[in-house]
This record gives structure tokens, C-alpha cells and sequence, in this order.
């Protein structure tokens, strides 16, 4: 498996009575789905939440202080100024999907989710 983690355009329709991508658009290529194999929801890990972000700075940054330690010393509990839970948990629906570029094509096996809060599209993963 391959972990993406890239934005891509989804155009949602039905795919064998279901409703899911039914088309996406990734690294210049069009992939259309010929079938929807699973689906869940899943909450993204908490510090991509947007109070993770304040607490912690801009994203380039925090990868290092992952684990709690900013650079000026102080914690991430020390933050007072943070209300917990002031903005709301991202949820991620995600569908895998087998999914090609064309009839002669082979399939591959692909994970999108798109954001309950902003509503954008990712590829997760792709299944070799």
C-alpha cells in the first residue's frame, strides 16, 4: 500500500446504485470508478485539528514539536488561550474504491476521503 495523502477533484455520483465518487481526477489522469468496495467514517488525527494549529504554529513548523515542547520552552498544556473543542473535530468520509483510466486499463484500488468541515477530496492510499 501507498500513502498519498494529495488533493484531487471528485466528481460524486452513482457507481452500481451507490452513492460515492464516481470519478476523480489525479496527476493529469482521469480515473473512473467501476466500483465502490467499502466505506467508513474516521476522525483525522487531533493535530490537524485548527486548535492543534494554533497551539502548536503553522504548519511547516510543528512536526518538531509534536511532542508538546515549543521552541520558546513552553508546553502545549501551558496554552490557556485555547478553548478545547472550539472548533469542530474533522470527520473523513472515506470510500474504497477499484477504479481505472480507461478500458484497456488495469484497475487499482484506491481510499478517498473528503472532510465533513471543508469538504475536500483526497487520495489516502493506493492498494498495490
Amino acid at each position: 500500500m501507498r500513502r498519498y495523502g494529495e488533493d484531487i477533484e471528485v466528481r460524486p455520483g452513482l457507481v452500481a446504485g451507490d452513492e460515492g465518487p464516481a470519478q476523480f481526477f489525479w496527476r493529469g489522469r482521469v480515473w473512473l470508478v467501476r466500483s465502490l468496495l467499502s466505506s467508513w467514517i474516521t476522525s483525522t488525527p487531533w493535530w490537524r485539528s485548527a486548535d492543534a494549529a494554533r497551539v502548536l504554529g503553522s504548519e511547516g513548523d510543528w512536526a518538531a514539536r509534536v511532542g508538546g515542547v515549543r521552541d520558546h520552552g513552553d508546553t502545549v498544556s501551558d496554552r490557556s488561550d485555547v478553548v478545547a473543542g472550539s472548533a469542530p473535530m474533522e470527520e473523513l468520509q472515506v470510500w474504497r474504491v477499484e477504479a481505472g483510466r480507461g478500458g484497456a486499463y488495469r484497475t487499482g484500488v484506491f481510499d478517498i476521503s473528503r472532510s465533513t468541515v471543508t469538504g475536500q477530496w483526497r487520495l489516502e492510499t493506493c492498494l498495490d
